[in-house]
């Protein structure tokens, strides 16, 4: 059965240190089976504003393997321009919710049809991340960002 706490704990033992992640959201991986995203970035040490991404960390809880990818070509055409956006005052509430809700979005994912935990998750994500990192999320999963809530 799919943990959270068990793909963080597989991903941040791979990561380097002084690197951040992503919050996770599926993808379709070149088998066809299902993993999960992370893309990779650092921040100043002063301000948090992130730095561009250009790698990702794709992660599967079920083989118990993660690798780097190289993301260039994936993140290509997107306008990074960082900035220093306000936090939310509930963060580490909304973040609680995030990775309560992840196990049933990539059920849903796994099915084809997103619903309201996958619609409600991508909110999340769009609440806590810094605005220029959101075309990445998007460009990792853009089912999950889509209207249309077909996987």
């Amino acid at each position: 059965m799919f943990s959270y706490e068990s793909l963080e704990n597989l991903v941040l033992g791979f990561i380097y240190d002084g690197e951040l992640i992503s919050m996770p959201v599926p993808r379709l991986d070149r088998d066809g089976s299902i993993v999960d995203c992370f893309f990779v970035y650092s921040a100043d040490s002063q301000t948090w504003i992130p730095n561009e991404p250009s790698q990702c960390v794709v992660a599967s809880p079920e083989k118990g393997t993660c690798e780097y990818r190289d993301c260039e070509e994936l993140f290509r055409g997107i306008d990074f321009h960082p900035r220093d956006d306000a936090v939310p005052e509930d963060i580490d509430a909304l973040y609680a919710e995030a990775e309560s809700l992840y196990g049933a979005v990539r059920e849903e994912f796994t099915k084809g049809v997103l619903g309201e935990t996958s619609r409600r998750y991508a909110t999340l994500i769009e609440q806590i991340s810094f605005a220029c990192l959101m075309p990445y999320y998007h460009a990792l999963s853009p089912e999950l960002f889509s209207t249309d809530g077909q996987a």
